[in-house]
């Protein structure tokens, strides 16, 4: 299980798989959409993430520190987010409980 807290208002990274569109038409748990100075509330989506397509096969094989990235996903994407206007900053924040998200 996982846990997002998104907020417009504190200074953070953008990742950069946001920086390009994506069509994704479909997600597993559903669609979020912001706009700047959208209260932190509607930001936050909850989840969990599993499937039968090993994430090597369709992401680079280490992360940006040399780390194997392993695990299973599946295809879909778990949420779509949709910016309806440009972030000057935007912070993404993943709660993972403590445990490994490999």
């Amino acid at each position: 299980m996982f846990k997002i807290t998104l907020s417009g208002v504190l200074m953070g990274v953008l990742v950069a798989a946001l920086a390009i569109p994506a069509e994704a038409k479909n997600s597993l748990f559903g669609k979020i959409s912001l706009a700047p100075g959208f209260q932190p509330a509607l930001g936050v989506v909850s989840g969990y993430t599993s499937g039968a397509t090993s994430l090597p096969a369709i992401v680079a094989n280490s992360d940006r520190l040399g780390n194997k990235c392993l695990g299973f996903a599946d295809t879909a994407p778990d949420y779509i987010m949709v910016l309806q206007k440009d972030f000057a900053r935007l912070r993404i924040q993943v709660d993972s409980g403590g445990k490994d998200t490999t």
